[in-house]
């Protein structure tokens, strides 16, 4: 049995891993090109200051508020009301911008307290899976759509595949309590867990928004720097199998592509994408990720 402490600060280095340092100065580059990407989005829908919504945007290390503000009015959306008043006041954005949150999905304190006891005490599979299934049907009956705001365009990048991903790094730093069928089961009751707050998450996205949704998702993973995953988009742009083969979307982003391509052409087109380099660790240099930035206006 791992003890209380230890148990503590295995949860406690995850919470605080998921704060990185010098986010704002490291990703200058990437902050610059997805600003640039939702400004000319912003210039083609062609309509004077609109509604822009940023969900998750924390502490807005990886946009450029200040810069974004003067094409539109904000919505800042995030779960760490603290996180959004730092970065309100660090981008010294006016009054005019809504800081809010939806709790469309949520998991509490004690709920991850349980499930990581379960997991450090090597309970047995079922046990973990209830306990995940409980924190699935409670968001089922707590679902909380958003009324009174249409945004004109909103903005999710980097955020689906981080709804559950404190479960899945759990499940990793105990996975030697289990074996590997079992894991193999508690994997795949994440994953349920990640198609069902996916699918929540993007009809509260279609809802809410008037116009025009950029989805961002991590396409690849490169353990390299920016260099590497510009060849990897060079590839990726060629169809290069040899590139292609290695696209093993991860937990959030493989259900987000997935729901994407089930309203293409349905209820929503596709009206443009970038591909870049998102050095996320920066400071050992080791993991870049190519993300995809999509457009999908809805249909009307």
């Amino acid at each position: 049995m791992v003890d209380d402490q230890m148990k503590d600060s295995i949860l406690k280095k995850l919470t605080e891993s998921e704060t990185i340092p010098g986010a704002y100065e490291g990703w200058e580059r990437y902050r610059k090109q997805v600003t640039d990407y939702i400004i000319n989005t912003i210039e083609k829908l062609g309509k004077p200051k609109p509604v822009v919504c940023i969900w998750g945007a924390g502490k807005a290390n990886d946009i450029d508020l200040a810069r974004l503000e003067k094409y539109g009015k904000l919505i800042l959306i995030d779960r760490d009301i603290a996180s959004l008043k730092k970065a309100k006041a660090k981008y010294a954005l006016d009054d005019n911008t809504v800081l809010t949150d939806i709790p469309f999905w949520h998991i509490s304190e004690e709920d991850y307290k349980m499930y990581e006891a379960l997991l450090a005490d090597g309970a047995d599979a079922e046990l973990v899976i209830s306990q995940l299934t409980k924190i699935g049907e409670h968001n089922r009956s707590k679902m909380n759509m958003a009324d009174g705001f249409i945004a004109d365009i909103s903005v999710a990048a980097g955020i689906h595949s981080q709804l559950n991903s404190r479960l899945a790094a759990l499940l990793y730093a105990y996975r030697n309590h289990y074996e590997e069928q079992e894991l193999l089961h508690i994997e795949n009751s994440i994953a349920g867990l990640n198609d069902v707050a996916i699918e929540r998450m993007n009809d509260l996205l279609y809802q809410v928004t008037a116009e025009i949704i950029i989805y961002g998702y991590e396409l690849l993973a490169v353990y390299g720097d920016e260099a590497e995953a510009l060849k990897a988009i060079e590839g990726i742009k060629k169809k290069d199998d040899t590139v292609i083969k290695n696209i093993h979307l991860i937990e959030g982003a493989k259900q987000l592509a997935k729901d994407i391509s089930v309203h293409k052409d349905c209820d929503m087109e596709i009206v443009d994408n970038l591909y870049l380099p998102w050095n996320f660790s920066f400071a050992e240099n080791k993991k870049t990720y190519v993300m995809e930035l999509l457009s999908c206006r809805k249909k009307k």
